[in-house]
């Protein structure tokens, strides 16, 4: 299928590559929601971008709320590797890997430069997004970290540098809780056993407090059945274009992480991976429900998130005992976070690439 949208892709390669140049890859058809975020990043420190695409990402259109976007080349997973060989890819100061793992359906995750067979690589080297900073991940990254390759990650790390996409685009800076029902949203795939848990919660909670929340589901793939009883309260919206799935976002009151220290397959989430999740709550300015631990994990407190131990129940039932004044002091709460993300990231981007201080905005192009 994909191959059948690169000959209709109306842009192949770039016919002009700028001095002061850094090519954005994001080699999976996700992910998506983590480019405005870095884009936004490398803007700021004064580089132009441009960017290597799947065609999933590209219909999603995750730069729907941006006021400015990259030149964007969307492409299969062949056609990019077949333009990161090519040597007009020198022409660009810095290629720019979003992830670096490669994910395909019925296949095992792979760093992608070594699905390639090479480093993709600019004329002064080459940058990384780490998504995952456990030790397994963290002992091959050091051995191809050097002066050529800069490694950064989605959060606070002693070894690297932190440059954490929380920017979506416009949105809403005042958020006011809605009165009456309480619209929570869940996003993302989840384990059966944390559906089970989170289906056991809502059935005592709407039971004791009927018609307070309402829950939209939303994710690629379907959570196990609704149990019929609580079908009334929720509503499953699967896989939205990120337009329609930001707008949503923006009405929601919370988000109910739904990350549990029990469950084995999500016990990841606490030694070095990321869950999407925390960017969007930061991000989207709505108070994220998240069990203790995760919070913790993921720099999260009292003051800019809805935080409960172990029973999904408790963080439920804080959504209702909550007044207007504690709601509102976690949204100014998260919007200071999110400022201060915002500032390190660019300002650890700056410290390890000088080079963008010498880039003007106004630079002449570089035939490609």
């Amino acid at each position: 299928m994909e191959l059948f949208e690169d000959i209709a892709a109306r842009k192949w390669l770039p016919c002009e590559i700028h001095q002061g140049s850094i090519l954005m890859v994001e080699p999976n058809a996700q992910h998506g929601e983590i480019l405005p975020g870095i884009f936004s990043c490398l803007e700021k420190a004064g580089w132009h971008v441009d960017l290597f695409i799947r065609h999933k990402n590209d219909k999603a259109d995750p730069f729907c709320q941006c006021p400015k976007k990259p030149e964007i080349y969307p492409c299969s997973s062949f056609l990019m590797k077949r333009r990161l060989k090519r040597k007009e890819m020198k022409k660009y100061e810095y290629v720019f890997l979003t992830t670096e793992l490669f994910s395909r359906e019925g296949f095992v995750n792979q760093f992608y430069w070594d699905w390639l067979g090479f480093m993709p690589s600019g004329n002064c080297g080459t940058l990384i997004m780490l998504h995952y900073t456990g030790e397994e991940n963290m002992k091959k990254i050091r051995n191809i970290m050097n002066d050529r390759v800069h490694v950064f990650s989605l959060r606070e790390h002693p070894e690297i540098p932190m440059l954490c996409p929380v920017f979506f685009g416009s949105h809403p800076l005042k958020r006011e809780r809605r009165e009456g029902t309480r619209r929570i949203l869940i996003a993302g795939w989840k384990p059966p056993d944390v559906w089970k848990k989170f289906y056991q919660a809502a059935r005592e909670f709407l039971s004791a407090n009927p018609r307070t929340c309402r829950f939209y589901i939303v994710g690629r793939l379907y959570p196990p059945e609704i149990p019929e009883d609580l079908r009334e309260s929720m509503e499953f919206l699967f896989d939205l274009p990120f337009r329609d799935f930001y707008r949503l976002t923006s009405e929601m009151d919370y988000i109910l992480a739904m990350l549990d220290p029990s469950s084995e397959e999500q016990r990841h989430y606490l030694s070095g991976v990321t869950s999407g999740i925390r960017q969007l709550s930061i991000g989207m300015n709505v108070p994220l429900i998240v069990e203790e631990r995760f919070a913790e994990e993921y720099g999260f407190t009292c003051q800019n998130a809805v935080i409960y131990r172990e029973n999904m129940l408790d963080g439920l039932l804080k959504t209702i005992q909550q007044d207007e004044q504690e709601y509102d002091r976690i949204i100014e709460g998260l919007s200071l976070l999110a400022n201060d993300i915002d500032l390190q990231s660019l300002s650890n981007f700056k410290e390890v690439m000088p080079a963008s201080k010498r880039i003007k905005e106004n630079t002449k192009p570089m035939k490609g």
